[in-house]
């Protein structure tokens, strides 16, 4: 067995997936590494987590630029999940250390559940689960707050993973879809099966608007004063 002093350190910031962390220990351990976790919320107990982690695994935890820089050999840091808002990618690319994500995360997940949300919404579901809960048998909302999706114009903003798997779900209704993706061509979206438009004309025009986009510094109060007037 390889000492302890030279088995390469794993540290677990934060998880809620489930109650231990035998996966990971099944995959790391038979590698020669030491899995520790933990369940961070500020960023001190991130700060006194990492110190010595030579990988670092996060979920939500604070990888702010102090915590990073308290990393004495911090080799990787790999988020669960796609985004990666909670790590200070600066301060990452400052000391070196490479920062993964997991692209392909519950890419169908969150599309069914975009979907669900869109017809609890325009089929009145919740509504009308809940007047039926209170009795109210014979009450139900007026018919003109049902809409059919094939009626109605739904913007999707980031045509990424997630924001193409909403599209593939949408389209069947028959709904008009416009779509914004600045990384994309206007040829690449209307090969979706969307009108590509400026953000502005798609707050405009849609009845309906799902966001896909990452959470950066230019998406980041995406929908503000302007964007809903």
């Amino acid at each position: 067995m390889v000492p302890d002093t030279v088995r390469p350190l794993v540290v677990v910031t934060d998880y809620t997936f489930r109650d231990d962390l035998a996966v990971e220990k099944t995959v790391l351990e038979p590698l020669g590494c030491t899995v520790v976790g933990a369940q961070c919320r500020t960023e001190q107990e991130v700060i006194a987590a990492v110190h010595d982690a030579d990988f670092v695994l996060t979920q939500f935890a604070p990888l702010t630029t102090r915590a990073i820089q308290a990393m004495n050999r911090a080799r990787l840091i790999t988020r669960y999940g796609v985004g990666v808002d909670n790590v200070d990618l600066d301060a990452a690319r400052e000391r070196r250390v490479p920062v993964y994500n997991v692209p392909d995360y519950c890419i169908d997940e969150v599309a069914d559940h975009t979907l669900g949300l869109i017809l609890a919404l325009t089929r009145q579901i919740a509504v009308l689960s809940a007047g039926v809960k209170a009795g109210r048998w014979t009450s139900p909302p007026s018919l003109q707050s049902f809409h059919a999706l094939s009626e109605l114009t739904t913007g999707v903003v980031g045509c990424g993973r997630i924001g193409r798997a909403v599209i593939a779900r949408l389209t069947p209704f028959g709904a008009r879809i416009l779509a914004h993706d600045p990384a994309l061509s206007a040829e690449r979206i209307a090969a979706l099966g969307c009108a590509p438009v400026s953000v502005d004309q798609l707050f405009a025009e849609s009845d309906l608007i799902t966001l896909h986009c990452p959470s950066t510094a230019e998406t980041r109060h995406l929908i503000d004063a302007h964007s809903l007037a």
